[in-house]
């Protein structure tokens, strides 16, 4: 009996190591598209070190528990931005009291990412192992999925995203690409695959209260184009919330005397420290990046002309962001009730699944994305500008640009609730059919890029 029994050891141990294979093929694809381009990478884990293979990074250094204490010094000279805890690569460690050494690596920007094994692909290997007389070595994915974020979390970081899958471990051609990325992406089944993943980054603590020189500055960008009715509106309603600010507005060659009134109010009130620049492209898109370009404050913010966003909300982004809670502050139309005229139903249901599909994507709950109001700090900029590039500069209106790239930046994006309005003078931009093709079109990149790993 104990001869079949080891046999059917030595047969599992063969089809666990073909598993191990092809899982690290699965995380080298995954890596090359959670690390950004130029980025410090400190790699914890032991026996696998095929993340060197990613090309693109400034720095890679692979080393086991025993080396940490070595690294601290360097921090300050070269802050990590990536620090990758492989599970499945350790020996049985206390999880937390590791998590716990790595902080003091970290820098405010640094997300830490954590990858292993699902918990029953062990067991199994265990139950024949034992019973076959060998006795190999406790691994970490005994802990549970739960009480591994329970761990980090005691160790002072923050969830920021978290995913899983691979549900199809063997390297069948069309196959595994079918069930990984397809079936395998389906909440529910998902949780049934063998790997599992979360990035985490410093908990930020909330500031009680800012002196006039900590307060970051502001630069709020409002791209226009025949909206001559809401210009003095939005100057006036704009509130006073930080210890500098500026107006920058976007002219997209209107035909309604747009120009001529943002001169006019330009010149009547020269304390809202107002610029007027005439779009060089087309598209709301390019009107913000190029806003982007001018701009001078530590705080970038985003809100649309047409003032279905009301300008008095401005002032809960920044107090939301200066506070640490979150690092993409993502307007939200679709959580308090609305005016009746101020979405059509079509819309309203297209967006609702839109949101619905980022979230599934990106592993970050987002519940609204093409509201126009979104803020964030101008250093982060550079990493967004990096993530959004997989949409290959397609988006006309920006939206996708900047939550694609913030959260393949694994920034923490949270959503801040809006009051919706209906508009009050002028037409809509938008072409809904048109730029519904367009936008289902991105969605599709983005299912390819993010969730396509056979």
């Amino acid at each position: 009996m104990q001869h079949y029994v080891h046999s059917i050891y030595t047969y599992a141990r063969t089809w666990y190591a073909k598993i191990t294979d092809n899982y690290s093929s699965y995380r080298y694809k995954l890596y090359r598209l959670l690390l950004l381009p130029h980025a410090h990478v400190l790699h914890i884990g032991r026996g696998t070190d095929e993340l060197a293979r990613v090309d693109f990074l400034s720095t890679y250094i692979f080393v086991d528990t025993q080396s940490l204490d070595t690294l601290a010094h360097k921090v300050e000279q070269q802050p990590y931005d990536y620090i990758i805890i492989s599970l499945s690569f350790l020996p049985a460690v206390d999880i937390q009291a590791l998590v716990t050494r790595i902080v003091p690596l970290c820098s405010p920007h640094t997300r830490i990412i954590i990858d292993r094994y699902v918990t029953y692909t062990d067991t199994v290997m265990r139950f024949f192992s034992v019973r076959a007389g060998v006795y190999p070595e406790r691994m970490n994915q005994q802990l549970s999925w739960q009480n591994l974020q329970q761990c980090v979390r005691l160790a002072g970081l923050e969830i920021v995203a978290h995913d899983g899958g691979y549900i199809f471990p063997w390297a069948v051609p069309g196959i595994s690409l079918f069930f990984n990325s397809f079936v395998g992406s389906v909440p529910g089944i998902k949780k049934l695959g063998y790997m599992q993943w979360l990035v985490a980054r410093l908990v930020t603590r909330p500031v009680k209260k800012m002196n006039a020189e900590q307060a970051p500055s502001v630069s709020i960008i409002i791209p226009c184009k025949n909206e001559k009715g809401n210009i003095e509106p939005a100057v006036q309603r704009i509130g006073n919330f930080a210890r500098t600010q500026e107006i920058i507005f976007v002219e997209g060659n209107s035909s309604d005397g747009t120009r001529e009134k943002l001169y006019n109010i330009q010149r009547k009130y020269p304390e809202k420290n107002i610029t007027v620049l005439v779009q060089q492209g087309r598209g709301k898109r390019d009107a913000v990046y190029q806003g982007f370009a001018h701009a001078t404050g530590d705080i970038l913010m985003i809100l649309d002309a047409d003032l279905t966003v009301m300008p008095e909300e401005l002032g809960k982004f920044y107090i939301t962001l200066c506070s640490g809670v979150g690092e993409f502050i993502n307007g939200s139309r679709l959580i308090y009730p609305m005016d009746a005229q101020a979405m059509q139903q079509l819309n309203f249901i297209a967006n609702h699944s839109f949101s619905k599909f980022f979230s599934w994507i990106f592993g970050q709950k987002i519940t609204d994305t093409l509201c126009g109001t979104k803020v964030f700090y101008k250093k982060d900029l550079v990493r967004i500008l990096q993530g959004k590039e997989l949409l290959n500069n397609r988006d006309p209106f920006g939206d996708f640009d900047l939550l694609c790239g913030a959260a393949r930046a694994q920034l923490k994006i949270v959503d801040m609730p809006v009051h919706y309005r209906a508009r009050s003078y002028g037409t809509t931009q938008i072409r809904r059919f048109y730029h519904g093709i367009i936008l289902i079109g991105l969605t599709m990149l983005m299912f390819k890029k993010f969730k396509m790993r056979p």
